[in-house]
């Protein structure tokens, strides 16, 4: 375990989520390996800070350049807003290592998810996921072989979201954690994911944060609400359904423009 290292991925608008990382990080994992935050412009005090500016349909090119930097090749790559809550279960992520130790391995993946479609594997506690499973690449939260994710990060320039959708994998092998915990974060059951969800805050983090004895002005983020998220969809639906109207728009434009040439063509040679 002495190549791993724990790599945060962030941004700067999430710069009031790193002391709470860290310091739930520090008492659930004291002897954590070394920990670097990947973010745009904000240098931490607290971390090892890695900065490149891109918009967030390049975060894949951020992600791959700045794990460029990092000299481990085995990381725990983390969502800044995965909060520790329980002590680390060292033996079962000691026995991960073994996994990642063979040529096609290219992640763990430390979410408790049961896909029936996932198979059955010689190591105790996990599963190979099947390439036609839900998330066979995830980003929240797992033990990766860097090259490799550098190699998936490589493919296209989108948001983490976009490239885990559309499941783009390279024929590596992803293996899935179950039945017990590696890592424990707030929220981290029932397909909840973690303490942010479309930039606000979810539900029960202040009871969680009082009991870390931590505090944070909700007032910035405010709340997410599936209200909030039914009007989030109605207004990018609305955009997604413009850019195509424009897009439709765009081609038949050319189509005219190429026309035309080719009548001044024909009228001038004629």
């Amino acid at each position: 375990m002495n190549d791993v290292a724990v790599v945060v991925f962030s941004c700067d608008k999430n710069e009031e989520l790193w002391p709470i990382f860290y310091q739930c990080l520090e008492k659930y994992w004291p002897n954590h390996p070394h920990t670097y935050l990947l973010t745009e412009t904000i240098n931490s005090p607290i971390m090892e800070t890695i900065t490149l500016n891109y918009d967030l349909d390049h975060w894949t090119n951020r992600m791959r350049e700045s794990l460029k930097m990092i000299p481990n090749n085995k990381i725990v790559f983390i969502c800044d807003d995965c909060f520790l809550k329980e002590p680390i279960n060292m033996d079962k992520f000691s026995r991960c290592f073994e996994i990642l130790s063979k040529d096609n391995t290219a992640s763990i993946n430390f979410e408790l998810l049961d896909d029936y479609r996932d198979k059955e594997c010689p190591y105790e506690g996990f599963r190979l996921k099947s390439k036609e499973s839900s998330y066979v690449v995830s980003f929240l939260c797992g033990l990766w072989n860097k090259d490799k994710l550098i190699d998936i990060l490589s493919v296209k320039d989108c948001s983490p979201w976009k490239l885990e959708m559309e499941q783009i994998h390279k024929d590596f092998d992803y293996y899935q954690n179950v039945n017990e915990k590696i890592l424990s974060w707030f929220r981290d059951g029932g397909g909840e994911n973690a303490a942010i969800r479309q930039g606000k805050w979810m539900h029960g983090i202040e009871d969680f944060l009082k009991s870390e004895n931590l505090e944070v002005d909700f007032s910035k983020k405010g709340f997410w609400s599936e209200n909030f998220w039914k009007e989030y969809r109605e207004i990018y639906g609305h955009i997604d359904e413009m850019n195509k109207i424009i897009e439709e728009s765009q081609i038949k434009l050319e189509q005219y423009q190429k026309e035309l040439r080719e009548l001044v063509d024909k009228e001038c040679n004629g």
